[in-house]
């Protein structure tokens, strides 16, 4: 076959591509060190996060010095690449279940730090289905939330 132009065509297959959706599905292997792995890169991504914000908060709001506004922002930079290093692939998910763990360390640094007790209210749904439980299990489905009904609550 030959086009307008008097060039052969050719016909190319392309090879069949992997969908990224049924990458996603295909169930994680947690192991105990994974495990371990995941929660210390959480706790690191949660102290470079919050510490960072809190540098430039105080550097900012509480008249600090000028450094301690310049030590938050690397900080916050480095942060930025912590979380690259979770075993699992998925971005959603590993970003929704530390979103989860954010909140409970904030509070927990704001009360042990700034002596600002957390108030009662809605807390995120267990922070743990997000990302360790299979997404078809009735954790990672449910839709409500807990209620808190004791500040102390909030941090657990």
């Amino acid at each position: 076959m030959q086009t307008e132009t008097g060039a052969a065509a050719v016909n190319v297959e392309a090879a069949p591509v992997a969908d990224n959706a049924d990458q996603s599905n295909q169930r994680y292997h947690w192991t105990p060190r994974k495990f371990c792995q995941s929660i210390s890169l959480f706790i690191l991504s949660a102290a470079s996060e919050v510490g960072g914000g809190w540098l430039v908060w105080q550097s900012i709001r509480s008249g600090k010095p000028w450094w301690w506004g310049l030590l938050g922002s690397v900080t916050l930079v480095v942060y930025g690449f912590i979380p690259t290093l979770q075993p699992v692939d998925q971005f959603g998910r590993t970003f929704a279940a530390y979103g989860g763990f954010f909140i409970v360390y904030s509070y927990g640094w704001g009360w042990l730090l700034d002596h600002e007790q957390p108030d009662t209210g809605r807390c995120p749904c267990p922070i743990s289905s997000k990302l360790w439980a299979p997404p078809e299990s009735p954790c990672e489905a449910a839709a409500g939330c807990l209620q808190v009904t004791s500040p102390g609550l909030a941090l657990l």
